[in-house]
């Protein structure tokens, strides 16, 4: 590290570290006194049950949600078997729309609330037209989906725009669907032909909750298996040969190196290569899309056979398609981008959210 970057971060965390309480005086408290009143005046106007969305959920609420979304959240789930839409239909609202505490309120309150804007917040508000059946829909054709298919498909719903006043979920039962044999993706066999299993789609956007909410809704609410032993997850314990006094100074000292940390990282905030735009120009636009299915399996075939992480082998595809794009555009390959990676937090609430934190580093 330079010496003009080392005094540069130290610049960085002496500024933090005299600006922060004053902000904290003239800047925090005063918006938490804003917050207040903006939900006394929620409630005055008549916004039935009301909240101010909060954390992660509230970047994700100021998404062009009603005519263009770039945040929506599409999970796929590859059914063994013919399954029957209404029977699933009548399952989730019994065991997931209807599930109240032990208090008396609903469990997941969210799924009959939409996102409304009022004076400069994001609220949760009642669906006063919510109808459960209206969230669960059929797509049938006559000719049998194949994987290209099912991407078309998963890609138009992807993008597309929410209901207004409308609760922000979506299932859709993908019917006559023939898996195919696809970047390790083995098709199922009956009599000697491939078999036609349904896919079910879940449709919602982030703001309504993350990854582990959508798995420990479907898989604990809907089935008796127990979501803390069938999800895999890193291991939050200690390691043995932690002094206890070395992670007590750690907590202690946290507040100084949160400072540090962020003060490095304000002197490597910006790429100046290849990667930060295209003809001098920001890329502000976010694009999702969908390729073949790729199964787990497969992923850890590849993991073991070259004694890398699993992580790792997503990284590196992640990656080899970026490099791919860039030099199918004439653009130099950089030395190195920077790379924002969403992780949860754990342990997870049991509700839906968005509990999650952002690392970044830098990938060569």
């Amino acid at each position: 590290m330079g010496i003009l970057k080392q005094f540069q971060i130290i610049l960085y965390f002496f500024s933090l570290l005299f600006l922060i309480p004053i902000l904290f005086i003239i800047v925090l408290i005063p918006l938490f006194i804003l917050r207040q009143f903006v939900k006394i005046c929620a409630k005055c106007v008549g916004l039935k049950e009301a909240h101010i969305t909060g954390g992660a959920t509230s970047r994700f609420a100021m998404d062009k949600i009603y005519t263009a979304p770039i945040t929506n959240l599409l999970v796929s789930f590859y059914l063994d078997g013919e399954t029957d839409l209404d029977l699933f239909k009548s399952r989730f609202i019994s065991n997931v729309i209807e599930k109240r505490k032990s208090c008396g309120k609903l469990q997941y309150p969210e799924l009959r609330q939409y996102i409304t804007e009022f004076m400069g917040y994001t609220f949760w508000t009642l669906s006063e037209s919510f109808n459960p059946s209206n969230h669960f829909k059929l797509y049938k054709t006559e000719e049998v989906i194949d994987e290209t298919g099912l991407e078309k498909l998963r890609n138009e719903i992807v993008v597309k725009p929410w209901t207004v006043k409308e609760p922000l979920w979506e299932f859709i039962m993908v019917e006559n669907f023939q898996r195919q044999e696809k970047n390790g993706v083995k098709p199922e066999e009956n009599s000697g032909k491939q078999k036609q299993t349904p896919v079910l789609l879940f449709n919602t956007h982030h703001s309504l909750l993350d990854g582990y909410s959508v798995l420990h809704m479907l898989v604990e609410e809907m089935t008796n298996l127990d979501f803390e032993k069938v999800i895999a997850k890193p291991s939050t314990t200690l390691r043995k040969s932690v002094n206890p006094e070395q992670t007590f100074c750690r907590k202690l000292s946290f507040p100084l190196r949160a400072l540090y940390e962020v003060s490095k990282d304000l002197t490597n905030e910006r790429d100046i290569n290849p990667w930060n735009g295209f003809n001098d120009k920001n890329l502000v636009t976010r694009n999702s899309t969908f390729d073949d299915t790729i199964s787990v399996d497969y992923i850890k075939k590849i993991s073991h056979s070259y004694g890398v992480s699993f992580t790792s082998v997503l990284l590196a595809a992640i990656c080899a398609g970026i490099r791919r794009g860039m030099e199918s555009n004439s653009i130099p390959i950089p030395k190195f981008i920077h790379c924002c990676v969403i992780l949860p937090v754990l342990p997870h609430p049991k509700k839906l959210t968005n509990h999650s934190y952002a690392i970044k580093f830098k990938i060569h």
